[in-house]
């Protein structure tokens, strides 16, 4: 690759802004000779402008030539060498030169140390990046608890606590981490102590100790600290459910939290006679929810049955329930982003997210996927469903962390409702498309979706159901 003739500013004027957001689109696009043919065509640069290439050879599996830009580069600062040096670290092969490359930047920042610490845990060098963690000259709570996690997954959970101890500042992160752990090891009580410990909870905190009770065969304890949560979400009602299955528990009176999650079953599976006696048990037993209302309604609308979508609704109106606007949020770079179904332009970044979907729908429809319309609600024709299922709040959240998370990195979306079939066009814990890297998405799994069917074939259902 030729470089041409270099000017460097100090300060970006607003068309090399402009070019660098361009670059950087072309980029997550894919389009990588249309963001070399913005740069090369830019009369002056800034050292950002570099960067943004840089990432862009990375995020297109281009390592060779980042290198060969940066070796050009007629000035660095901090973060270009972050920029190598987080894309080196994605692949094992490359951890010698990512370590060369740490060892050589001039002025390291706290984001140099915890992107070196996190590539040696990531392909399990655990010893080298505990060595890296004790040198370093300054950390955040990231770094604490980047090192936190990696402990824990070496198994050494008692290092994980004294390290725990010792964070000078600790965030829901760092304690649901830690929480995480005791669970993985079966050490419920220490965990429960922690929980009870922790001065901020979200719902993340709330399902971790929900699933440790879950996970290790203590569903009566799970099952009480559920009925108190203050916020519940998908995964907070498949943990109660996979452990009530685990452990051969169900309790023989269904109530509130079994029916939950049978009806949340029947509408994945589309059956529609089991989950229609669900729903309308749940409507006795909360009849404020609107949630139970909203799954009959998409029960009964994947079936055709829209007299009855429509009685529902009134059944709706004369009760005073109304139904909470479906949306999505995701966490990044210490802000949330919240994702509204059908509000695409809301968000900064809409155009990248909107490009995005629009190129990994046309991969996807060249692998033989087609939108499920029957999980639409309305009555409207099929390009109508089609654009209310490519703009769902759950694909704009997802695409969003594509686009900024870092490749080998969990995207973890989280929902105020529960997780629509819908949302099979992108696919969980697989490959989104051919080109978009091993992004993992804590949705539902396929091993809680088995363990769901159990419950939907079980005997003890039938006996619910006479």
């Amino acid at each position: 690759m030729r470089i041409p003739p270099l000017r460097l500013r100090p300060t970006a004027t607003p068309a090399i802004l402009r070019a660098n957001s361009l670059i950087h689109r072309h980029g997550r696009l894919g389009r990588i000779d249309d963001a070399e043919k913005t740069f090369h065509a830019m009369p002056e640069r800034t050292v950002v402008s570099f960067n943004v290439l840089i990432a862009a050879y990375f995020f297109n599996y281009l390592p060779h030539r980042a290198r060969h830009l940066f070796d050009r580069m007629p000035q660095r600062d901090t973060a270009s060498y972050n920029a190598m040096l987080s894309g080196l670290l994605r692949s094992p092969r490359h951890l010698p030169e990512a370590r060369a490359l740490f060892d050589s930047i001039p002025h390291p920042n706290v984001v140099s140390w915890t992107s070196m610490i996190r590539g040696y845990l990531q392909h399990g060098r655990v010893a080298e990046a505990e060595e890296l963690f004790l040198r370093m000259p300054e950390r955040n709570v990231v770094s604490w608890t980047v090192m936190l996690g990696g402990l824990i997954h070496d198994g050494r959970i008692d290092d994980a606590r004294r390290l725990f101890e010792r964070m000078p500042e600790k965030d829901v992160v760092a304690w649901t981490t830690m929480i995480s752990g005791y669970c993985m090891a079966g050490l419920t009580a220490e965990a429960r102590e922690l929980f009870d410990e922790m001065p901020r909870r979200n719902v993340v905190s709330w399902t971790a100790m929900i699933s440790g009770y879950a996970q290790n065969l203590q569903v009566d304890v799970a099952r009480k600290l559920f009925e108190v949560m203050p916020e519940r979400n998908e995964v907070s009602w498949t943990a109660m459910i996979t452990g009530y299955t685990q452990a051969g528990q169900m309790p023989m009176e269904a109530d509130a939290v079994v029916w939950g999650a049978l009806l949340g079953a029947c509408r994945t599976h589309r059956n529609t006679d089991i989950g229609e006696i669900a729903a309308k048990k749940l409507l006795h037993l909360e009849p404020g929810n609107a949630g139970h209302y909203v799954l009959l309604s998409n029960i009964y609308a994947s079936s055709g049955r829209w007299d009855d979508v429509s009685e529902l609704r009134k059944v709706m109106s004369l009760r005073k329930v109304s139904k909470s606007p479906g949306c999505s949020w995701i966490e990044f770079d210490k802000k949330v982003h919240m994702f509204t179904s059908g509000d695409m332009l809301a968000h900064p970044d809409h155009a990248l997210i909107i490009g995005l979907l629009e190129k990994l729908d046309g991969q996807m429809k060249e692998a033989g996927y087609s939108p499920d319309g029957a999980f639409v609600l309305h009555d409207v024709d099929e390009e109508e469903k089609t654009h209310n299922l490519r703009y769902h709040s759950e694909r704009l959240a997802v695409a969003f962390g594509i686009l900024k998370i870092p490749e080998g990195l969990p995207i973890r979306v989280m929902k105020n409702l529960r997780l629509l079939e819908r949302s099979k066009g992108f696919p969980r814990r697989q490959k989104i498309g051919k080109h978009s890297g091993p992004h993992v998405f804590l949705m539902l799994t396929k091993y809680e979706k088995e363990e769901v069917d159990n419950v939907i074939n079980s005997d003890y259902l039938r006996k619910l159901l006479k």
